[in-house]
C-alpha cells in the first residue's frame, strides 16, 4: 500500500498541471505582497488627504476653491459659501461652476444668518439684510401661503447655466420656524443701492451711467431668454414681472434682474411651463396683448415680446431721471427734438 501510494505520487509530480499549480502559487502570491505593499501607502494617503480637506472646508478654507465665502459687488460669488457644520454633506449637488445650482445642499442654513433690518418688501415677501460669516446676504423672507411663488423662485435660480452677471447671485433656500411660524426664505447676493426704482428716486444719472444700466439689463434679459444646449442644457425663461423694482443696482452701476416668481420656462417642442402660482405681473407694466388677454398663452415668443415691452418702459424711467454735467435734465429737454427714431450717436449726446 505503502509503495502503490509513492508510486501516484511520484507520477502527479510530472504531471504537466502539478507543474503549473506549483510554479502559479509563488507567482499569485508575489502579486498579492506587491499589492499590499503598494496599495497601503496609498491608502493611508487618501484618508490623511480627506482629513485634511475636511479640516480645510471647516475653516472655509477648500485649497482648491470650491467653496468660498460670499463676495460683494460686482459679481456674484460661483459657490456656496457655506461651512460643513451648516449643511448635509448627504445630499451634494453639482460644483456649481456656472450650473446654477449650489455646491452643497443647504437645509439648515438659516440658523447660520443673522438676520438685520428690513430694507424691502414685495408682493410675496419682504427682504432684510443678513450677516453670514462676516459677510453680507440678502434674505427674501416669504409666508407660507406664498409657498408656490417662493417654489418657483427657487426652481428658476436652479437652473442650470443661469448664473451671469446681470442676474442676481443666488446662494440657498430654505424653510424657517420662527416662534410657529413658518418662513421660507431664498438667500441671495446683497446690493446696497437697492432697486432701480429706489435709486432713480434717490439721485439723477449720467447719460454714461443710464447707457450702463440700460445694457447690463439688456445682457441680463437675452441671457434669461436664450436657450443653451449642449451637455449642459438651460431653457429658455421668459420673466413676465420685468419692472424696475425688480432690477437691482450693483455697486457699478450695472444692474442685474431678480424676482423669478411669476417667471415661464420654456418646455420641450416649445410649449411652456407656467408656474402654479395664479398671479399675474404688474399692471403699470402690463403690455397691451396682456392687458386685453389677447395673448397666445400656448407661445413661448409671445412672453418674451412681454419682456422686451417691460423693457422698454424701464429704459423711459431712466431715460428721465438722466441730467447731463452741469445737472440739467437731458430726458425732458431733449425728447420734442427727437424723430420718431432717433440714432443713438443723438441720443447718447
Amino acid at each position: 500500500m505503502h509503495s502503490y501510494a509513492s508510486f501516484v505520487f511520484s507520477d502527479t509530480q510530472k504531471s504537466p498541471l502539478f507543474k503549473q499549480v506549483t510554479i502559479g502559487v509563488p507567482v499569485a502570491s508575489a502579486i498579492i505582497i506587491v499589492l499590499i505593499i503598494v496599495g497601503t501607502p496609498l491608502l493611508i494617503y487618501l484618508l490623511r488627504h480627506r482629513k485634511t480637506r475636511i479640516e480645510r472646508l471647516r475653516h472655509g478654507d477648500s485649497g482648491d476653491h470650491e467653496i468660498s465665502k460670499v463676495q460683494r459687488d460686482p459679481s456674484p460669488p460661483m459657490y456656496s459659501p457655506y461651512s460643513l457644520d451648516t449643511l448635509d454633506l448627504d445630499d451634494t449637488c453639482t460644483s456649481g461652476s456656472g450650473s446654477g445650482e449650489p455646491l452643497l445642499s443647504q437645509r439648515t442654513v438659516a440658523r447660520s444668518i443673522r438676520v438685520g433690518e428690513n430694507v424691502g418688501s414685495g408682493r410675496f415677501g419682504q427682504v432684510f439684510v443678513g450677516e453670514f460669516q462676516g459677510d453680507l446676504v440678502a434674505v427674501k423672507k416669504f409666508a407660507s401661503r406664498d409657498e408656490k411663488s417662493w417654489f418657483r423662485e427657487s426652481e428658476v435660480y436652479n437652473t442650470v447655466l443661469l448664473r451671469h452677471d446681470n442676474i442676481l447671485g443666488f446662494f440657498a433656500s430654505d424653510v424657517y420656524s420662527n416662534n410657529g411660524i413658518t418662513e421660507l426664505w431664498l438667500i441671495t447676493q446683497y446690493h446696497s443701492n437697492g432697486s432701480l426704482f429706489d435709486y432713480l428716486n434717490r439721485t439723477s444719472v449720467t447719460p454714461k451711467i443710464m447707457m450702463r444700466m440700460v445694457i447690463s439689463i439688456c445682457k441680463g434679459l437675452t441671457h434669461l431668454h436664450t436657450e443653451f444646449t449642449g451637455t449642459s442644457v438651460k431653457p429658455a425663461i421668459a420673466h413676465r414681472d420685468i419692472k424696475s423694482k425688480n432690477v437691482l443696482v450693483k455697486n457699478s452701476l450695472e444692474c442685474c434682474i431678480a424676482d423669478f416668481g411669476l417667471a415661464v420656462i420654456k418646455g420641450p417642442s416649445s410649449n411652456v411651463n407656467f408656474p402654479t402660482n395664479p398671479k399675474q405681473g404688474t399692471k403699470r407694466y402690463m403690455a397691451p396683448e396682456v392687458l386685453n388677454e389677447t395673448i397666445n398663452m400656448s407661445s413661448f415668443d409671445c412672453f418674451k415680446r412681454v419682456d422686451v415691452y417691460d423693457f422698454g418702459l424701464i429704459m423711459w424711467e431712466v431715460c428721465k431721471r438722466c441730467g447731463n454735467k452741469n445737472g440739467e435734465w437731458w430726458a425732458w429737454s431733449n425728447i420734442s427734438k427727437c424723430t420718431l427714431n432717433p440714432s443713438i450717436s443723438y441720443v447718447c449726446v
